[in-house]
């Protein structure tokens, strides 16, 4: 027998207020007792695009130099814009937005699982609210958990699609939402394709009324969105931002099935083993099942990327509060009804073990943290700022650039063009005239062979090892400044004497490195 989608209850929104606190208070706590302050550098990117706009009017990297975009959300910049015009700091501005987006979403799923027994809701939104990735990628300044929210809405909204709610104002919202998603994240773009094709393919078969709705609901997002693409394809030179050519590649990525893998491990297989169980085996995935095969390409397509910064799977999080949807649904329309719960002991064992699964990362995800703290670029950033007219070429555009407010360039063309289309050459570099040449030193992750540009170009005979400071407990920063710049005491001033960071034996690094 399939159960009712809503059922009337005396305490309605009690379970959902429980669930809610409880995300507040995991993602929070978690956050303050596992990795406190802890931004990703990535996310200074986006800041500092929210600043040169706020301050300048430009989504250009460096005010004054032609407009790129090296972060990978648009709409996220434009929602971090508020907090830099207000004096907001960006970094808390972010948290509080991601968490209050992950609240909308547990909001929602709780009141979905009210209809369903205790334990099972307490699995279906215990998945969710102690996460510790989530809790993470909530908290860290970046959009996923923004991403996560649209994705989760779009699923929902396809569902009540699916079920009979098939007016233009629907499909209108849906088309809204999966450009939401697209302007968050472009790979997104793939999974609302997909799960629209499909959709449109079940209404063909079923209800061409209801696709002809479809047409007129999506037409006036898809003029928005092409109107989009081609302002930032005439404002940028490019249909997508750098970061989509840096990661992509041609054909399957070792580590983009890794990380796809892990995520199906560590967040998707222990509670859709319980719902399975529970369903005893009948999943009846009908009024999502494009969200399913949305989801399911949007993971093959991310087994072809090189995930850079994608740790504690990043890049797949986005969809995991909609597959929760999906089992949610599963549950509720389980045909022969729901399996025997087993006796209080074992059940009570069943749901301590998964409701500690998703926490039993933690200590991955501290250590993936600690791993990318942008602490030393922070500080040193800060000591910067001071200097007046200087450039910089870094290995991590992010907290440095944000903080010194100089005039940056990377390795990777996060900040440029050239780079990641043409490559980083030598008179590219020497055309950009920096200051001071920032580089990662850490041989466990990273080849040297990298900085075969700038350290073999005959400009850098001019820059000397100024300092060196401690990113993590293996990696470094090793900080050269060109002698001949006017401002090359003042900046080797301001190195030497930077406040809250570890400075360390600038020869032995150097050599680490096989610097000349």
């Amino acid at each position: 027998m399939t159960q009712p989608l809503a059922a009337p209850s005396a305490r309605p929104f009690a379970f959902q207020a429980g669930m809610l606190l409880l995300l507040v208070v995991s993602y929070a706590g978690l956050r303050v007792l596992f990795f406190p302050g802890f931004v990703l550098d990535d996310s200074y990117v986006t800041y500092r695009y929210a600043l040169n706009l706020v301050e300048h009017g430009t989504m250009a990297w460096n005010p004054g130099e032609d407009p790129v975009e090296g972060s990978t959300s648009f709409l996220w910049v434009v929602l971090t814009v508020p907090a830099i015009a207000l004096g907001i700091p960006a970094a808390l501005w972010s948290s509080i937005l991601s968490i209050g987006f992950m609240a909308a979403v547990i909001w929602s799923l709780a009141g979905l699982c009210r209809t369903l027994p205790w334990p099972d809701r307490l699995v279906l939104c215990g998945a969710l609210a102690l996460s510790a990735p989530m809790a993470l990628h909530s908290t860290q300044g970046m959009e996923t958990a923004a991403a996560a929210a649209v994705v989760y809405w779009v699923s929902l909204c396809c569902s009540r699609v699916i079920r009979g709610d098939r007016g233009v104002a629907s499909f209108l919202l849906l088309a809204a939402l999966m450009l939401a998603a697209t302007l968050l994240r472009p790979e997104m773009a793939i999974f609302s394709a997909v799960l629209t094709l499909a959709l449109a393919a079940m209404l063909l078969a079923t209800d061409r009324r209801a696709l002809r709705r479809l047409l007129v609901g999506y037409l006036p997002v898809i003029a928005v969105g092409l109107g989009y693409f081609l302002w930032r394809y005439s404002y940028f030179g490019y249909v997508l931002p750098n970061p989509a050519y840096i990661k992509s590649g041609s054909g399957l990525s070792p580590d983009g099935i890794r990380m796809m893998l892990n995520f199906l491990l560590w967040m998707v297989l222990p509670v859709t083993l319980y719902v399975l169980y529970r369903t005893r085996g009948a999943l009846r995935l009908g009024p999502v099942w494009p969200v399913i095969v949305g989801i399911s390409a949007l993971l093959a397509y991310q087994c072809t990327i090189q995930p850079i910064q994608g740790y504690e799977f990043r890049y797949q999080a986005p969809v995991f509060p909609a597959i929760l949807l999906c089992l949610v649904i599963a549950m509720r329309r389980a045909p022969t009804g729901l399996a025997p719960l087993p006796p209080r002991a074992i059940l009570l064992a069943v749901l301590a073990c998964l409701l500690i699964w998703p926490v039993l990362r933690l200590p991955v995800v501290r250590a993936e943290a600690l791993a990318r703290t942008p602490a030393d670029r922070t500080a040193v950033g800060r000591a910067l700022q001071g200097v007046e007219g200087a450039a910089l070429f870094t290995s991590e555009a992010g907290a440095l650039p944000y903080f010194s407010r100089w005039r940056a360039y990377d390795h990777l063309g996060l900040t440029s063009e050239e780079v990641v289309h043409e490559g980083l050459s030598c008179a590219l570099f020497e055309s950009w005239q920096v200051d001071v040449v920032m580089l990662l030193v850490n041989p466990a992750i990273i080849s040297n062979e990298i900085y075969d540009v700038p350290l073999k170009c005959p400009s850098m005979a001019r820059f000397e090892p100024i300092t060196a400071t401690r990113k993590t407990a293996r990696a470094s920063h090793i900080w050269y400044v060109d002698s001949s710049s006017p401002r090359a005491a003042e900046i080797s001033l301001a190195l030497k004497n930077a406040t809250g960071v570890q400075h360390l034996d600038t020869a032995h690094i150097v050599g680490s490195l096989g610097a000349p």
